[in-house]
């Protein structure tokens, strides 16, 4: 499943449902969370992705007649996404590890691929933090 960030930002959105699906019908035992890190994410220009969505649809009319709700705050965040590679992922696996409909005997594991120098290096991402359990709704 690919995402421009690294992070799953809902415990019960699309990334989420996906991963579940794929778990229960593909029969998955071990699930890896990725996130890249290189010049081009580390830089995002946010007036230029602005700009551009600016031109192919009205924000202004959206932002006057609806206000939504961004999980990261304000639409510049929600668009950038997090700067911290490794800490998304580490909270990306916290989630799948905890939730509810996931089976306990899945195996989540994270890693970083670093494009940030002259050569590409993967680093495993520690994933010993223990998190807040989530609440079951079913």
């Amino acid at each position: 499943i690919h995402s421009y960030d690294s992070v799953i930002v809902h415990p019960y959105g699309d990334i989420m449902r996906s991963i579940i699906i794929a778990i229960y019908q593909e029969n998955v035992k071990e699930i890896f969370v990725v996130g890249i890190e290189d010049k081009k994410t580390s830089s995002v220009n946010l007036q230029t992705q602005r700009d551009f969505i600016k031109d192919k649809i009205e924000l202004d009319y959206l932002f006057k007649n609806c206000m939504p709700e961004f999980a990261s705050g304000s639409l510049n965040q929600w668009l950038s996404g997090q700067k911290n590679v490794s800490e998304n992922i580490e909270k990306s696996i916290d989630m799948i590890r905890h939730h509810p409909l996931v089976p306990s005997n899945v195996k989540v594991r994270g890693f970083r691929i670093d494009r940030t120098g002259e050569k590409e290096v993967v680093v495993k991402i520690p994933t010993n933090k223990v998190a807040k359990k989530m609440h079951s709704y079913v």
